[in-house]
């Protein structure tokens, strides 16, 4: 399963788990959640100070604008984070920051 979320204004990518006060707790789903193109949000600071709270995430990026394309087949979901260079120019260019892949019937995100 994977759930897919926005309007935070930041990209994450995370496990979901069933139980987060335990640290073994099975992986139940993964979650993508996309950042906004212009819209600023948190500090990045104050996200690489929540991720040694939250393990679960394995990306988390506030400075970077910017969307999630998604590809999906019978055996796999891809996801790619895509940043515009300078959200305040029309004309920006866009690139990767970072890939994943979720398998089928597989719970947890892979960095790819």
């Amino acid at each position: 399963m994977v759930a897919l979320g926005g309007d935070v204004h930041s990209h994450y990518v995370a496990d979901l788990k069933a139980d987060y006060d335990d640290p073994a707790s099975t992986v139940i789903a993964s979650e993508f959640c996309g950042s906004s193109i212009t819209s600023l949000s948190l500090p990045q600071a104050r996200l690489d100070a929540a991720r040694g709270f939250n393990p679960h995430l394995h990306y988390a990026r506030s400075d970077r604008r910017g969307y999630i394309r998604f590809t999906l087949d019978a055996k796999r979901l891809q996801a790619q984070l895509r940043v515009v260079d300078n959200a305040l120019d029309p004309a920006s260019g866009v690139s990767t920051a970072a890939r994943f892949v979720v398998e089928a019937a597989r719970p947890g995100v892979i960095a790819a």
